[in-house]
């Protein structure tokens, strides 16, 4: 009988530690509301979509998370948690593509989003880049870029908006060792301006009028304190026929960092053209 009423009052702290839960989680959301409403007082623009806070955000729960409660579960409620928080503000609409794995890319996208979010799918992923242009959809999920692509999509990302589709994050930002291969990692691209994390990586797109090798590329990027991992690479045949490098850059680069008109400036047209098509906050990785 003792070990029933035990039972009984654990159970019952559960239930009031549950309440307790709920009703944190309405005043978050009341908080978010009000946010909504502040912004739109104020005449602020743009999708609440913030991956950089996001990322920050659940690096400081894992950071102080303890106990076996798995971080994997932690992760996956807060992604719930901001997805549905999202929608308080504004519909969540995801984009991703018949090809090359449309089961892939909607797999992350509900593991990331959420169950709340509305997916589209579309022919392929130049499609996707479209719908997200044209405000079809608010975010778009595209495969990794890769040496094998006919009809690289990066090459497309646009620059005449006052906020352009960017490359706001990498999929999945949890990473876990012993499943690396289970899913392929996919990019996500938004009308969002990218903000730094604190732990970040750019994506520039650089135009040379010349072909040269990566050590060359990697020497010319050294001259401004650029570090880079060349992802791939190809030829712009539709416009100027100069070859384009799709280039992961250590660290947090902005359209307007002087370092990228000093590379041009200094390579005797060699550059002709450098785009920050993005930039992303570093995924975690965990070994359980």
């Amino acid at each position: 009988m003792a070990k029933k009423k035990n039972l009984d009052a654990l159970r019952a702290s559960i239930d009031t530690i549950d309440n307790e839960i709920h009703d944190l989680l309405l005043r978050r959301t009341d908080l978010v509301a009000q946010i909504g409403d502040l912004k739109r007082s104020q005449s602020v623009q743009g999708f609440p979509l913030r991956p950089a806070r996001e990322a920050a955000m659940l690096r400081r729960l894992v950071a102080r998370h303890a106990g076996p409660f798995p971080v994997t579960a932690l992760i996956n409620i807060w992604r719930e948690l901001l997805s549905g928080q999202i929608m308080v503000q504004s519909q969540l609409s995801i984009a991703v593509s018949h090809r090359p794995i449309d089961a892939t890319q909607r797999h992350q996208a509900r593991n990331h989003f959420g169950g709340v979010a509305k997916v589209r799918s579309f022919p392929s992923p130049d499609q996707v880049l479209k719908a997200v242009t044209n405000d079809e959809v608010a975010v778009g999920i595209l495969p990794l870029p890769s040496p094998k692509d006919q009809d690289p999509w990066w090459t497309a990302l646009p620059n005449n908006d006052a906020v352009p589709p960017r490359i706001v994050a990498r999929l999945p930002f949890l990473l876990q060792e012993a499943r690396t291969d289970e899913c392929p990692e996919v990019l996500v691209v938004a009308k969002v301006a990218p903000e730094p994390s604190g732990e970040d990586v750019s994506l520039l797109v650089i135009e040379l009028r010349e072909d040269i090798d990566g050590s060359q590329l990697n020497e010319l990027l050294h001259t401004v304190d650029l570090t880079a991992d060349a992802l791939t690479t190809c030829r712009d045949s539709a416009r100027t026929r100069n070859t384009l490098h799709l280039l992961a850059i250590e660290g947090f680069v902005h359209q307007g960092d002087t370092r990228l008109e000093q590379l041009v400036q200094s390579t005797d047209g060699l550059v002709t053209n450098i785009t920050v098509a993005g930039a992303y906050a570093k995924q975690l990785h965990i070994t359980d």
